[in-house]
């Protein structure tokens, strides 16, 4: 009787105090809604959850989340005309091409990675590809060499342009991205849906990427998330 009293007791404990445990984030973030809504009155909190990777967080940006498939594919297309190239050259010339094989090389670990906190130098390997190639085109080469290093720096033109636009698209939420990358370690960018009335008084469902401050968790920035 005695054990079956102390399970009672337990169960009791964790159903009044289980159920209404909050995470420290949650207030805050709570209290910037109500103060940014159409209609505070209308508020209801429907999920909140941390991020665990950089790329988590750009999956529920739309716009951010675009540029990343951009830049993507753009560094693919790099990467696939450049293979044809060393998939033709003669072997007399392949010495001169060492050094752009090499960027590539480097270039290729980052094709299809997610975990964009580890591009690192990867603003350098894109223009000293970019310089390799250049390089080259001073070379006295075949045409069909020359037109495929033409297409590769035309397609690593826009990896270059599309990484930028990556890169200024994270600065609406922080001016860098290793401050991001620190903010993921440190629970600090969270992902909230709820819903709300809107200007119209209609009440959809919604949802928000929020930056917070890793001291006393008051909202840093926020983001409209789909």
């Amino acid at each position: 009787m005695l054990f079956k009293g102390i399970i009672a007791s337990i169960l009791s404990y964790l159903i009044l105090t289980g159920c209404t445990t909050r995470e420290a984030y949650e207030k805050p973030i709570e209290e910037y809604m109500k103060n940014n809504l159409n209609d505070a009155s209308s508020y209801e909190p429907i999920e909140f959850k941390v991020f665990n990777s950089l790329y988590e967080m750009i999956q529920n940006i739309p716009d951010t989340y675009s540029s990343f498939i951009d830049f993507q594919n753009s560094l693919s297309r790099s990467i696939k005309s450049a293979d044809e190239i060393f998939s033709i050259i003669d072997p007399k010339d392949s010495n001169m091409f060492n050094i752009l094989k090499n960027n590539f090389i480097l270039l290729r670990k980052f094709s299809n990675n997610t975990e964009i906190c580890n591009y690192a130098n990867l603003d350098d390997l894109l223009s000293n590809a970019y310089n390799s190639s250049n390089r080259l085109m001073t070379a006295k080469l075949e045409k069909r060499i020359l037109e495929r290093i033409v297409r590769v720096q035309g397609n690593l033109k826009r990896a270059m342009s599309e990484y930028k636009n990556l890169k200024n698209s994270l600065k609406r939420i922080s001016p860098s991205k290793s401050m991001l990358c620190k903010a993921i370690n440190n629970r600090q960018l969270i992902f909230h849906k709820y819903r709300a009335k809107n200007q119209f008084g209609a009440l959809i469902l919604s949802s928000r990427v929020f930056y917070l401050d890793n001291i006393n968790y008051s909202v840093y920035k926020s983001l409209e998330a789909k």
